[in-house]
């Protein structure tokens, strides 16, 4: 998850224009077999944990400004 072309990409940004910023990504360690839905569940990647996610950053950034 880390080290990536997003974390370079947010490294940049958020010298430039601090902002709140959050990352939806799979963790760096070995994946394993399985349904599509049991892994999205597994790694936190499903719309549910993603929309969680954006949710907890609005509330970051309303709260920030």
């Amino acid at each position: 998850m880390r080290g990536g072309l997003g974390s370079a990409v947010a490294q940049v940004v958020v010298e430039r224009l601090p902002v709140p910023m959050s990352f939806v990504a799979i963790n760096d360690t070995y994946s394993e077999s399985g349904k599509p839905h049991e892994l999205l569940e597994k790694q936190g990647l499903t719309a549910a944990d993603i929309a969680k996610t954006a949710r907890s950053l609005l509330q970051k950034k309303q709260t920030s400004s």
